[in-house]
């Protein structure tokens, strides 16, 4: 979607969107051109959780992006975490049915 639809979808300003988009309060959009970008539903998202931490929290945008970059952090290492996991547990498997091998040999 674009700009224009990411703010009738959270009923939130084009020009406020740009001020989040700047205050890295949101990410932003996969370009599509020097002067376009499109957002999804992440971005409608975080629109609502951003004007749920300003109006309902009552946190100055220094605050709300400090919860933001928290949670994109947060998010980053689940992934990461999940990663080690799966390697982890593929090296273990590995080193099982080496073990059984060499018991069977």
């Amino acid at each position: 979607m674009r700009i224009s639809q990411l703010a009738e979808a959270t009923g939130v300003s084009i020009p406020t969107l740009k001020y989040y988009l700047r205050e890295r309060l949101l990410p932003p959009g996969a370009t599509e051109s020097a002067t376009r970008a499109s957002y999804d539903e992440r971005h409608v998202e975080r629109v609502r959780l951003v004007r749920a931490l300003i109006d309902v929290g009552h946190l100055s945008i220094d605050r709300v992006r400090e919860v933001v970059m928290a949670l994109d952090i947060s998010a980053s290492m689940t992934g990461v975490i999940g990663d080690v996991r799966t390697s982890a547990r593929t090296f273990i498997e590995a080193l099982r049915d080496r073990d059984a091998l060499t018991i069977l040999g």
